[in-house]
């Protein structure tokens, strides 16, 4: 059992490290999709910032509040771990729960964004591409091209998906309360991956196929790893109430969650458009 489980933070560890050193290939000077599909080019209307310093600004929000969501699940797992009393073991697997998601969507998302080099909006309205042609001009930073998924989207839904999962798993309230917590979760993941298409920083599409990823891996890792009956690393057996979470209440409070934060900033965007 021990040997397995180190296999699996072995596996977690090469996700983290491939997620954090992708930045560093060769930055690809020539885009290989430019340009808006479907209804990209309504919701960037509808959503995209006119102002520099509106759009500089929402770029700014977007990074705290994906981090803030990224934090939430820290703060569950600290909880239950310290009121259980729980083993150091119980401890490291607290951490894998969260650090094996986080790392498959950074893995995931990047090498997504190097396969389709697809070129940001705000590359496409200053045409960057006419004039990075080797890529190490001023201005002509490798993620440029790296639109296509949203890395904020992705890792908001993930931390999201995964403090979702925990409401069901191990945190000590009801109903309700496990739907609050995965709701105002997605909510903060929906505002920040709004807030990317207002900063000019990704089509909608690249934020749906992003939320997509990061709450499939979350989701999926989870039940697969920590929290299925038959888990390698079974977090939910230490840390679990005897009572179960209500799945409704959870899945309707994360897409209650999901829907109002998009559709607040939708409100919100009639005051910078």
């Amino acid at each position: 059992m021990i040997r397995g489980q180190c296999r699996v933070a072995i596996a977690a560890v090469g996700l983290v490290g491939a997620g954090l050193f992708a930045p560093a290939v060769g930055a690809q000077p020539r885009p290989r999709w430019v340009g808006p599909a479907g209804f990209d080019a309504d919701a960037s209307r509808l959503l995209r910032a006119s102002e520099p310093a509106v759009r500089r600004a929402a770029d700014s929000a977007s990074w705290v509040i994906v981090g803030a969501v990224m934090a939430a699940p820290i703060a569950i797992t600290t909880r239950a771990v310290s009121e259980r009393n729980a083993s150091g073991l119980a401890v490291g697997e607290s951490v894998l729960s969260l650090v094996i998601p986080y790392g498959a969507t950074a893995a995931l998302g990047f090498a997504a964004k190097y396969a389709f080099a697809r070129e940001r909006p705000f590359a496409t309205r200053d045409g960057l591409s006419r004039r990075c042609v080797r890529g190490d001009e001023a201005g002509c930073e490798w993620d440029r091209n790296g639109s296509f998924p949203s890395l904020h989207a992705a890792l908001g839904f993930a931390g999201a998906g995964v403090a979702c999962v925990q409401a069901l798993s191990f945190a000590p309230s009801n109903a309700a309360l496990d739907a609050m917590t995965c709701g105002l979760s997605t909510m903060g993941a929906s505002i920040g991956a709004a807030l990317r298409m207002a900063a000019d920083k990704h089509y909608a599409t690249d934020v749906l196929v992003g939320s997509l990823l990061g709450l499939g891996l979350s989701v999926g890792l989870g039940w697969a790893l920590h929290y299925g009956s038959a888990a390698p690393l079974s977090l939910a057996t230490s840390l679990r109430d005897s009572r179960e979470g209500d799945p409704v209440a959870v899945a309707l409070g994360g897409l209650g969650g999901a829907l109002g934060g998009a559709l607040l900033v939708t409100a919100l965007s009639a005051q910078w458009r």
